[in-house]
């Protein structure tokens, strides 16, 4: 018998700088990494200020300092 294994490349998650933005301002964060195919979702939170937290690179506008985390993984 034989056994084929294929292995995927391992996701690279890339939030991006850190970002400064006055109030009632917005500036897009995040920024994609190597290796990551359409079969990859993303999720950032804190949701709060975010247009779309599934995007990889959404617009943030928030009422205060915020420090968000963005989680990538695999659909497979």
């Amino acid at each position: 018998d034989t056994v084929i294994v294929n292995v995927r490349q391992r996701p690279t998650a890339e939030a991006g700088p850190n970002r400064a933005i006055c109030p009632r301002d917005s500036v897009k964060i995040g920024g994609l990494g190597g290796g990551l195919p359409a079969s990859y979702t993303y999720r950032w939170e804190p949701v709060i200020g975010l247009d779309n937290p599934l995007n990889p690179r959404p617009m943030a506008s928030p009422a205060s300092d915020t420090w968000y985390k963005l989680f990538v993984s695999d659909n497979g």
